[in-house]
């Protein structure tokens, strides 16, 4: 079995986080916990003052982090549609259902306010369900063997 020799510092998964911006692979746990703990906790907070700087840092770092949630879930032999589960993923599939009953009450004067409110009522369990599964999708073990998204970060 070969092993890819990785550094788990934070100085070698933030790198690494900007290296492999866009690429596929495996992420250790390590890897992701490092960079969210310091760009969310230590850069968000210090962008939390300006709110048109957070807005610049969430456009530049969205791609990075998908990126890097998607390799995380790699590492632990899930499938990259999987993020469609975490929080942000179960927001969107919200508002494009919201988007589709809003066009439907346009164009076809169908009524769909019980609709939206039981879609409202629905979403606060579904969300925070979302969040603990999506928590525990990103802090279980990656595979110690290689599988089908390549070789283990050791």
């Amino acid at each position: 079995m070969k092993k890819n020799k990785f550094s788990n510092s934070m100085n070698e998964c933030l790198l690494n986080f900007w290296k492999n911006y866009a690429g596929l692979g495996r992420a250790t746990r390590s890897e992701y916990w490092w960079c969210v703990l310091f760009y969310v906790g230590i850069i968000g907070s210090f962008l939390s003052f300006s709110s048109h700087l957070l807005w610049l840092w969430f456009l530049v770092t969205i791609v990075p982090f998908t990126c890097l949630t998607i390799r995380r879930l790699h590492d632990t032999n899930h499938s990259a549609w999987n993020i469609l589960w975490f929080p942000e993923g179960i927001l969107l599939i919200l508002e494009v259902l919201l988007l589709f009953l809003f066009l439907l009450e346009l164009l076809f004067r169908v009524p769909t306010t019980d609709i939206v409110i039981i879609l409202f009522k629905l979403a606060t369990p579904i969300f925070w369900i979302s969040v603990i599964y999506s928590l525990i999708l990103v802090c279980t073990p990656g595979d110690t063997e290689s599988n089908k998204y390549g070789s283990p970060r050791i």
